[in-house]
C-alpha cells in the first residue's frame, strides 16, 4: 500500500514537472493592450507580441530583466510603423510596417538582445546578397575559403531591412558602389564590419555603421592623410604624436569622411589644399575638425568644426577672441557692453550675435564702418575676400500678432512663447543654410479676431488691408506680418510677397516650425521636389531631404552649397534646387517695405 502510494506521489511530481516544462514553452501572445506603453514583460522566456488596426503602439520596448535565452516575436499587422530601440540590438533601430516580423533572443553571458537573421557566405549563395527568400536581415560573411573579390548589394529591399557585412578573411574585399547611397570607400579588411539599411526615399543602401581607421598623426608620411579605404577616418593628434601641418588626402570617394582631433598642447595647421576652405585653420586642443569628400565638387567640404560661444559680459574690455571658423556671442540685460571689437581673422570666419537687450550696442572692426545692433536683433559679420569684416545679414522686421481665441485655449504666456519659439527655430533655419537675412519681432500682440475669420485664408487675405493691423505695423516700421490663431488650417503664405502681401499665418492646430516654412513662402519659395529635373525654377525645397520647403524635417532650407547632416549629400542641386540662393537674392527688397 505504501510503495502504491510513493509510486503515484512520483507520478505526480513527474507530471507536474512536465506541466511546469510544456508551460515554459507555450508562448504568450500578447497585444499593445495587454502592455502598458509598449513595455513588454520580464517573466516571460517566450513572447509573440503583434500589433493591429486599432491595438497599436509606436515604441515596443523590450523587456527590462529578461532571463537567458529570452525569445521576443514581433510581428506587425497594424497600418502604422512600430519601432524597436535597444543599445545591444545590432542595429539602431528596428522599423517594422505591416506584414513585417522580427525575433530577438537574449543573451545573459553578454547580457545583449540579437537578432534572428541569415547567414550568407560567397560558397553558399555567391557574391551577391541575396533577397529573394524575403527574409528581414542578413549577415554576409566572408573568410579563408569562403572568399570574394567584391560583394554586390540587392539592387532592392524586398523585405531585407538590414545587412551586416563582416570578414575574417586574410585578403581585401570589396563592396561594390553601385546601390550605395554615398559611393564610399568600402574595403572590407579582416576584422571589419559593415552595417546597412535601406533608404526608402533615395532607394539606395546607407551606411548604419562602418570601421573606422584609426591613424597617429606621427605615422602620417608627408603629413598628407593617406586615401581612405573606409567612409570613416580618424586622425589623431598627442603631444607624443604630434606634427605642425595637416593636409587632406588628394582625393577620396563621395561621403568619405576625415576628422581631425587633437588632445596635443600645441596648435597645428590644418591647410586649405583640396579642402573648401578660404584659408588655413588652426587646430588646438580639444578641436574637432570633420571633412566630407564631395566627387561633384572633387574637394573635401568641411562638415563640422569648433565654434565659441560667449556671453557678452563674459568679453573683457569688449575685445572678442576670434580663433574658431564660427563665433557666438549673446547680449540681454545683464550681459551687455556698449561696444564689441572684433579682431582681423581668416577669409571665411562668422561671428553670429543675438541680443534681447533692451539697449543697443556697438560692433567695431578694422576696415569696417560702425554697425549698431538693435534689440531682438540676430546679426551675422563675416570675413570677406579682402580680410576685412562685413555685415553679412539684412534684418526683416516683423509685427507678430496672436488670435485672442488663441489666449482663450492656451493663456497669455503660451499664445506668447509660441511666436517666441517659431522664431528660433526659423533664425536657427537662416544661420545653418548660410542666409543673407535675419527676421525680428518689433513686437508680439493680441489681435482681436473677427468672427468671420473661420480658415486661415480668411485672416491671410485680410489682414492685408485690416486698418488695425495695418496702422499698427507702419507704427512700428515693420517690413510684415505674422499672424497664428485658431482658424482651420495649419499654415498660409503669400508667396514672393509685395509690401501690400507680405502676410504669414499659422495656427495652434500644428508645430511651430511652421513659422519658417510660411516666411519661406513670404520669401519667394515653393514647395520642395524630390529630383532636380522636377523643378521648373530654383526657388523650391528639397523634399529627399526633407528640408523647411520639402517637408520641413531638418532646419535648413535647400542649397546645394552645404551637405545634409544625416544623409551627407547635397542639400539641392545648382541652378536648379536652391532655395538659399533665391532667398538672398530678394532680402534686401524685403527689408525696405518699412
Amino acid at each position: 500500500m505504501i510503495g502504491m502510494l510513493f509510486r503515484r506521489y512520483i507520478a505526480l511530481v513527474i507530471s507536474l514537472v512536465c506541466v511546469c516544462a510544456s508551460s515554459l514553452a507555450v508562448a504568450a501572445n500578447l497585444t499593445p493592450k495587454d502592455v502598458v506603453d509598449g513595455q513588454l514583460p520580464s517573466n516571460d522566456r517566450n513572447i509573440i507580441f503583434t500589433t493591429y488596426n486599432g491595438n497599436w503602439v509606436r515604441d515596443i520596448k523590450l523587456p527590462l530583466t529578461p532571463e537567458d535565452n529570452t525569445v521576443v516575436t514581433v510581428i506587425s499587422k497594424a497600418g502604422y510603423a512600430s519601432n524597436i530601440a535597444h543599445a545591444t540590438l545590432q542595429f539602431e533601430q528596428l522599423h517594422l510596417t505591416t506584414g513585417d516580423s522580427v525575433t530577438l533572443r537574449y543573451k545573459a553571458g553578454n547580457a545583449s538582445w540579437s537578432i534572428d537573421m541569415e547567414n550568407q557566405s560567397p560558397n553558399a549563395t555567391g557574391s551577391q546578397i541575396d533577397n529573394s527568400a524575403g527574409q528581414q536581415y542578413v549577415h554576409y560573411r566572408v573568410w579563408n575559403g569562403n572568399w570574394t573579390r567584391q560583394i554586390t548589394l540587392p539592387e532592392d529591399a524586398q523585405k531585407l531591412r538590414g545587412i551586416i557585412i563582416s570578414s575574417d578573411a586574410a585578403w581585401d574585399a570589396e563592396i561594390s558602389g553601385d546601390q550605395l547611397l554615398t559611393k564610399s570607400s568600402t574595403r572590407l579588411k579582416r576584422g571589419d564590419t559593415y552595417k546597412l539599411t535601406y533608404n526608402t526615399t533615395y532607394k539606395k543602401w546607407a551606411f548604419q555603421h562602418t570601421p573606422q581607421r584609426v591613424i597617429n598623426a606621427r605615422d602620417i608620411r608627408d603629413g598628407t592623410v593617406p586615401t581612405p579605404t573606409s567612409p570613416d577616418t580618424l586622425v589623431q593628434f598627442a603631444n607624443a604624436n604630434f606634427i605642425h601641418t595637416l593636409s587632406l588626402p588628394a582625393q577620396g570617394k563621395e561621403g568619405d569622411t576625415v576628422t581631425v582631433r587633437s588632445r596635443a598642447a600645441w596648435t597645428a595647421s590644418i591647410l586649405k589644399a583640396n579642402t573648401n576652405m578660404k584659408t588655413p585653420v588652426s587646430l588646438r586642443t580639444g578641436d574637432e575638425y570633420v571633412f566630407v569628400y564631395r566627387s561633384d565638387r572633387r574637394h573635401w567640404a568641411l562638415f563640422t568644426h569648433p565654434e565659441k560661444s560667449f556671453n557678452a559680459r563674459d568679453v573683457k574690455n569688449g575685445e572678442l577672441a576670434v580663433i574658431s571658423p564660427t563665433t557666438r556671442v549673446y547680449f540681454s540685460n545683464g550681459n551687455w557692453q556698449r561696444n564689441l571689437r572684433i579682431p582681423q581673422s581668416p577669409e571665411g570666419f562668422r561671428v553670429h550675435l543675438k541680443t534681447d537687450a533692451w539697449w543697443s550696442f556697438t560692433v567695431r572692426a578694422q576696415a569696417m564702418k560702425n554697425e549698431v545692433i538693435h534689440r531682438g536683433e540676430h546679426v551675422t559679420f563675416v570675413v570677406n575676400a579682402s580680410g576685412n569684416w562685413e555685415r553679412e545679414t539684412v534684418t526683416i522686421d516683423l509685427l507678430g500678432y496672436y488670435s485672442h481665441r488663441n489666449v482663450e485655449r492656451l493663456g497669455e504666456a503660451a499664445s506668447r512663447n509660441r511666436l517666441v519659439e517659431g522664431m528660433t527655430l526659423t533664425n536657427e533655419a537662416l544661420i545653418n543654410s548660410h542666409a543673407n537675412f535675419r527676421f525680428r519681432f518689433v513686437s508680439i500682440e493680441r489681435f482681436q479676431s473677427p468672427s468671420t475669420w473661420l480658415r486661415l485664408g480668411d485672416a491671410l487675405s485680410a489682414l492685408r488691408s485690416d486698418k488695425t493691423a495695418q496702422d499698427r505695423r507702419n507704427a512700428l516700421k515693420a517690413d510684415g506680418i505674422y499672424y497664428e490663431g485658431t482658424e482651420s488650417g495649419c499654415g498660409l503664405a503669400w508667396v514672393r510677397a509685395s509690401r501690400f502681401n507680405m502676410v504669414a499665418s499659422g495656427t495652434i492646430h500644428c508645430g511651430t516650425t511652421v513659422m519658417r516654412h510660411e516666411l519661406g513662402h513670404n520669401m519667394s519659395l515653393n514647395h520642395g521636389v524630390s529630383l532636380p529635373e522636377q523643378a521648373s525654377n530654383y526657388n523650391v525645397g528639397y523634399s529627399r531631404e526633407g528640408t523647411v520647403m520639402g517637408g520641413n524635417r531638418q532646419p535648413y532650407f535647400s542649397t546645394p552649397e552645404l551637405l545634409s547632416p544625416t544623409t551627407k549629400l547635397p542639400l539641392g542641386f545648382e541652378g536648379q534646387i536652391d532655395g538659399v540662393r533665391a532667398m538672398n537674392a530678394f532680402s534686401h527688397q524685403v527689408a525696405n517695405y518699412n
